[in-house]
């Protein structure tokens, strides 16, 4: 670890609990060369630092002491603008975050620097005993801050005159930081304070304040590690170490579990803090989904989905039922030469996918004609979508089975020959209250030009995933064809990669049925700029299998062409035997489903043998349109390669259908010879409403 160290900054906190008395504090005082914060409510002190302190992917050479139980690495706003609305705009360690008062002269704020031998040898004790394995802790320079007999400010709703005393000591090395929280027992007589008129819980964590965005033309809230839970319990006895290293292991904390030893009689104790934590299932009701079991583990809990829904237990949604994904867009991107940037920010993106053909579908509204023929080629926008819900092969797994509903992704992509960037970061959410799952997406850097008029065809293509504890990872090669407003053709591709972080449940290895490699394969793809609309479309079909090459799975499960409804899970059996089943909350013969929400039949399919009929009775069809609102005139959307050659493109409103022509069956996209019931229009290109 040691050599990570050197290499990289370092932020782990220790917290010494239990059996420690004021006695085993740091030495701190006048006669100790400290100085003296001035009494107040909100006082701050600048620090200059003799040697640098590390924080997140920062390096920091002053600190800013304040009344409050923290020090930051900037100037803090006023305590009004952070006091119970953490996490904070600026960077700070908040030892006892709190509204604290040293106005009656009773208590005090003491700060030094010291590179004492006696100091910095005990520091690397403390360290050592975390970390029993590094044997080149070296502590050059410490910071020693105590809070003495500091008092709530205002009148507690529990009356009575209380006092805190507690330190904080961080220990600077040549590449990492380390901080030491010290809370005597008998010195910790209060664990809330009042704030707006109500008595909330004081705060300890560690919060990176605001962080560039993508090229810094803009900011966005950095991460905020909270050690304390919402008990007062917590906040006078706390009885975990955080071991935390973002810049080692991307944002994740160490993956260790609870862990205590004893250093002068003085108990220690450290613990890796996940979104799960050790707690049991009895107290932990809601943190699982409605669809999933809890189970109980030495060292915590898990969530499970229950037969017939999928996900990672915290979200989980039904086998066999269409998901929709909505969120915003926000972008600054340069087109071409141009020197001034085309800017966007919340732009409407709705999705929709048939899970059972791993079919998805993404529209982004509001996309200006000076950018939006140009972002034709960036199908890579739904991917993870697309990913997210791909038809599953035998064995092999998509995102949501596999991490749920809740990561990050950011990837860049390289346009050849230019060598344009473009960085891509998105943040999934989860499900929300209307069962939707939740996207934002952010986009800054330069694109290729695309004329006005000009559509974008992108050949099928696969990429693999590489799955890593908390990590996936992928690359490829993307070729696209510019058919241009005067006839010509050009070929042009890109370099994509990518990167999904994401949170597991530490106590089971969820994850082992996961392949360490899949490969995600995308064909029929389908990308138009609506410019009277100024709506940018993206449609794919998903699969996720084998890297290996070889006859790929016949049973139509596992290829989509099953004729199950769209609210219906597909259930393989032998050969190429299989059942439909109406997905949880639906009735029918799985063939066709029924369900109380009208949405449901947004999307729907008929059986017929000859020629297909209308669908009224099961689907409301109103085109490839976000909402009514944006309905206008139709374009074209039948261009070459859209449907299989044996198939004939029929442009309709909004849309486009492709069917098999006499004497092959199949649903348009693929077509066989031979006679047999072909699906009618399924109406994929999707209303949102």
């Amino acid at each position: 670890l040691m050599a990570l160290l050197r290499s990289v900054g370092l932020l782990a906190l220790l917290v010494s609990v239990r059996c420690l008395n004021r006695e085993q504090l740091f030495d701190y005082g006048i006669r100790f060369g400290d100085k003296i914060l001035d009494s107040g409510t909100d006082s701050v002190r600048e620090l200059e630092l003799e040697q640098t302190l590390f924080f997140f992917k920062g390096k920091f050479d002053k600190v800013h002491v304040n009344t409050n139980g923290f020090i930051s690495l900037t100037n803090p706003t006023d305590e009004s603008e952070y006091l119970g609305k953490m996490p904070a705009s600026f960077g700070m360690i908040a030892a006892f975050l709190g509204d604290l008062d040293t106005t009656d002269g009773a208590g005090y704020v003491y700060f030094r620097q010291d590179k004492s031998p006696d100091v910095l040898q005990r520091a690397a004790e403390h360290i050592g005993q975390a970390f029993p394995s590094d044997d080149e802790i070296e502590p050059t320079h410490a910071i020693i801050v105590t809070w003495e007999n500091v008092a709530p400010q205002g009148e507690r709703g529990t009356g009575g005159e209380y006092r805190n005393t507690f330190q904080l000591v961080v220990a600077n090395m040549e590449s990492a930081s380390y901080a030491i929280l010290l809370y005597p027992e008998e010195s910790m007589q209060f664990g809330s304070t009042l704030i707006d008129d109500e008595d909330q819980l004081v705060e300890v964590g560690f919060n990176e304040g605001k962080v560039p965005g993508w090229f810094g033309w803009a900011t966005t809230q950095g991460s905020y590690y909270r050690i304390s839970e919402d008990s007062e319990e917590s906040i006078i006895v706390i009885g975990a170490l955080l071991i935390w290293a973002p810049s080692v292991f991307n944002d994740t904390v160490i993956n260790s579990l609870l862990n205590c030893v004893s250093v002068s009689n003085v108990s220690l104790c450290f613990l890796a803090v996940f979104s799960y934590n050790n707690e049991t299932c009895s107290s932990n009701k809601n943190k699982c989904s409605v669809f999933a079991d809890c189970r109980d583990y030495a060292d915590g809990f898990c969530c499970r989905c229950k037969p017939g829904y999928y996900g990672n237990g915290k979200d989980c949604v039904a086998e066999g039922k269409p998901q929709r994904m909505n969120g915003k867009v926000s972008g600054r991107i340069y087109v071409g030469g141009s020197p001034s940037p085309v800017e966007f920010s919340n732009n409407d993106l709705h999705s929709y996918v048939v899970t059972n053909d791993g079919r998805a579908y993404i529209a982004i509204s509001s996309i200006p004609s000076s950018v939006g023929p140009s972002l034709q080629p960036l199908l890579a926008l739904g991917e993870a979508i697309g990913w997210a819900f791909a038809l599953q092969q035998p064995d092999y797994h998509n995102g949501f089975s596999s991490i749920g509903g809740v990561f990050t992704r950011q990837a860049e992509v390289v346009f050849q020959p230019g060598n344009e960037r473009l960085s891509v970061r998105q943040e999934f959410g989860g499900i929300d209250e209307h069962d939707h799952l939740l996207i934002s997406t952010e986009l800054d850097g330069r694109i290729p030009e695309v004329p006005r008029g000009a559509t974008v065809q992108i050949e099928p293509y696969s990429e693999i995933y590489q799955h890593s504890s908390n990590l996936i990872t992928s690359s490829s090669q993307r070729d696209y064809i510019v058919s241009m407003p005067d006839g010509s053709v050009r070929t042009h591709s890109f370099l994509w990669t990518q990167s999904i972080k994401f949170q597991s449940c530490p106590h089971e290895e969820v994850l082992s049925a996961v392949p360490a490699s899949q490969q995600l394969s995308v064909d029929q793809i389908f990308v138009m700029y609506d410019s009277s609309n100024q709506l940018i479309r993206f449609a794919m079909s998903n699969k996720i299998g084998s890297i290996h090459s070889g006859i790929p799975e016949q049973n139509p499960c596992f290829t989509g062409r099953h004729g199950c409804d769209t609210n219906a899970v597909c259930r393989a059996a032998q050969g190429k035997d299989f059942t439909c089943e109406c997905a949880a909350g639906f009735t029918g013969d799985g063939r066709v489903c029924y369900g109380s929400d009208p949405l449901v039949y947004i999307l729907g399919q008929c059986l017929c043998s000859d020629v297909c009929v209308d669908c009224a009775h099961r689907a409301v069809c109103m085109g490839f349109s976000l909402s009514l609102s944006l309905w206008h005139a139709d374009i074209d959307e039948c261009q070459p390669g859209r449907c299989h050659s044996d198939a004939i493109c029929h442009n309709t409103q909004g849309s486009f259908t492709c069917q098999c022509r006499p004497g092959f069956h199949g649903d348009g996209f693929s077509c066989t010879p031979g006679s047999g019931r072909c699906p009618c229009y399924t109406c994929y290109m999707y209303l949102l409403l």
